[in-house]
């Protein structure tokens, strides 16, 4: 496997973007899993605010930096998360928890954390694609929040 078969993978996969990068510019990603060629040599490490946090991986073989690659992003749910709402009140994540649960995603987890909208509602995986579903009927006026 190679680095742009990798990514497509992941793609494929439904891996959340904002958590890996793979080829140059790393540096711009503020918490991801990397994959670089640095002087002839391929590393994988986790990046943050531009650093490069220990430690850092390194291959001589494309095909085993993308193996170990995919291993590690297998092994961390957190890169298959998807926030797909965030909410003021948890009346009205509650209220896209049971809209989710209509389109047959299981996996849904209800976040609260400190901020401007401080209820999150997150899916896994493919089940985003699923997801999306619910934004369409959003647009069409069919789900309202229960604010």
């Amino acid at each position: 496997m190679d680095m742009k078969s990798l990514e497509e993978r992941l793609l494929v996969e439904c891996f959340n973007t904002k958590h890996f990068h793979i080829g140059a510019k790393w540096w711009r990603r503020h918490d991801a899993l990397c994959l670089t060629k640095h002087w002839g040599r391929y590393e994988v490490f986790h990046g943050q605010d531009g650093d490069k946090i220990q430690p850092v991986t390194r291959f001589k073989s494309q095909e085993e930096a993308c193996e170990f690659f995919y291993r590690e992003m297998c092994a961390d749910e957190k890169y298959q998360a998807h926030t797909v709402g965030l909410f003021l009140t948890k009346r009205s994540a509650d209220h896209l928890e049971e809209f989710l649960q209509s389109l047959e995603i299981t996996r849904i987890e209800h976040e609260h954390v400190e901020g401007e909208f401080p209820f999150h509602v997150t899916v896994y995986g493919s089940d985003v694609l699923k997801a999306v579903k619910a934004y369409q009927f959003i647009q069409d006026g069919k789900f309202l929040p229960a604010e």
